[in-house]
């Protein structure tokens, strides 16, 4: 599991344009826990080890912005 901190920093030092996709704002909060997205096949089988994600949500409208952690 990754350090938040050093993926906050991370994210910060890379991300140019932090508006919102959703609603413009830049009022973001970051997760206090990475994430593993998992993907599921038509028969429900979960398929492969999934990826880490770290997300962030915005604080005016709740949108959720996910990054994988392998690139932070």
């Amino acid at each position: 599991m990754a350090d938040i901190k050093a993926l906050e920093a991370s994210a910060a030092g890379k991300i140019t344009d932090a508006r919102c996709a959703a609603c413009g704002k830049n009022e973001w909060n970051a997760a206090v826990n990475t994430y593993v997205l998992t993907a599921i096949g038509p028969d429900g089988v979960e398929l492969g080890n999934g990826t880490e994600v770290f997300p962030f949500f915005c604080r005016n409208c709740g949108y959720v912005q996910m990054h994988a952690t392998d690139y932070l």
